[in-house]
């Protein structure tokens, strides 16, 4: 059976952060694992018991000090065990760890630095390399990545399968700019892999390595837990087809795409819709990522209401006036005013046609008439599908089959994926079916 693996453990000797209190040295123990979760412990041999029970108020903890190997660590955490003595420590459940090499950084001189991040959950079988803003990324898979992943599958319990490596030149002043703008934007990459995959990938680590003489040497690693959430068996685009994916759709997947049309969000949603659960469940997420991306389509192209406000006021006012002319009941009245706007704003279904139109995707093979936001109110408005329960999973399936091809669609994707409705078949994408 897969069991959990020590990734990197750290003790040393620290100091928890406090503007109130002078609180003592403590020793501190603190570990990841292979799945990406952080624990520790801290213990003070002659510390009193006052000073367990102010870690009580301490939520999170801030902890920094140096290891045993003299490295500087800062370990974010939360107390979830109490200890009094040296025999019984408090045990920590951390976010994240730093550990940073003793290293003289000059001012303003360059330095050639590498970065790599291990990725959690990405099924990959050969290497993968794409030309960044950032210069060349290369994707990775560990030496075992086959096995760990039949593991994974079997034990439900997590591990890194793949490395993804930067190189890069930088000063000490816009270094850390420098990392956060790689990470932004591996965070892209990763939705993108995890949307492929059907799967969250997301990486738990990164070590940071500076060129000297003999070679790259470390400096500094940081470690954070991860969002591990179940797999499923909704593979998107085949592993080998990968790499023509990604040179496919990065070029579009820019930030100031996702911010328009709010794709980003939505692949969330994608891989909630399609997480193990009950079938209503899936449905109402699939419906929100399509609902995201209609209303940023209304946002952008001014599309949310059907006049324009010079038009519709005349309208409004009217309407208050036969509603006060023919009802005297003031609560109904100001009831039925309080719905007057709606009657500038699109239904559903045509907002989505306009959408849809707009991005030239084709739905009609699959809800020639949105049937899908009946079957929506249905579960949002009484918690439940009134249909049969095989229409419901069919209907699902085609939901997500449509969620897939706009989403693809909308990222100009032109390769391979796997079509689920039609036995897993290998075709080439197409934005409308003929």
């Amino acid at each position: 059976m897969h069991s959990k693996k020590i990734i990197k453990e750290h003790d040393g000797v620290a100091f928890i952060k406090s503007d109130l209190y002078d609180l003592p040295r403590v020793e501190v123990k603190f570990r990841q694992y292979s799945d990406g979760s952080i624990k520790g412990e801290i213990k003070n041999s002659n510390c009193a018991v006052e000073l367990w029970d102010l870690l009580e108020k301490f939520t999170p903890i801030t902890i920094e000090g140096n290891t045993s190997s003299g490295d500087s660590f800062v370990f974010h955490s939360y107390v979830t065990g109490l200890g009094s003595n040296r025999e019984y420590p408090t045990e920590l459940s951390g976010t994240d760890f730093e550990v940073t090499k003793t290293v003289l950084l000059e001012d303003h001189q360059e330095y050639n630095f590498k970065i790599e991040f291990g990725l959690l959950q990405l099924a990959l079988f050969s290497q993968i390399k794409y030309e960044s803003p950032f210069g060349e990324f290369i994707i990775s898979p560990v030496q075992n990545s086959k096995e760990i992943l039949e593991e994974i599958k079997e034990s439900k319990i997590y591990d890194v399968t793949c490395h993804i490596s930067f190189s890069f030149t930088s000063n000490k002043e816009k270094l850390e700019k420098n990392i956060t703008e790689i990470v932004d934007y591996l965070e892209s990459v990763m939705l993108l892999l995890s949307f492929a995959q059907g799967v969250f990938i997301n990486f738990v680590y990164y070590n940071l390595y500076i060129k000297h003489a003999e070679g790259f040497k470390l400096y500094k690693s940081v470690h954070n837990t991860a969002k591990t959430k179940s797999a499923t068996l909704h593979e998107l685009i085949w592993t080998p087809h990968i790499q023509n994916f990604l040179e496919s759709v990065l070029p579009t997947f820019t930030e100031d795409f996702q911010k328009q049309t709010g794709v980003g969000d939505a692949i969330e949603w994608y891989l909630e819709s399609i997480r193990p659960s009950i079938v209503e469940s899936g449905f109402i997420h699939g419906c929100i990522a399509i609902e995201l991306l209609n209303d940023r389509f209304k946002e952008n192209k001014s599309k949310g209401k059907i006049l324009t406000k010079r038009q519709f006021k005349k309208i409004f006012e009217e309407v208050k006036n036969v509603i006060s002319k023919h009802i005297s009941d003031k609560g109904k009245r100001e009831e039925m005013h309080l719905k007057l706007p709606e009657l500038n704003r699109p239904t559903l279904k045509s907002s989505l046609r306009n959408m849809y139109d707009s991005y030239d995707i084709g739905y009609s093979d699959l809800f020639p008439n949105f049937e899908f936001v009946k079957i929506r109110d249905q579960i949002v408005h009484s918690g439940l599908s009134k249909g049969e329960f095989k229409d419901l999973l069919e209907n699902y399936e085609k939901l997500v089959a449509l969620l897939q091809r706009t989403l693809l669609g909308m990222l100009n994707y032109t390769g391979e994926f796997i079509d689920q409705l039609d036995n897993w078949k290998h075709k080439k994408f197409k934005k409308k079916i003929d």
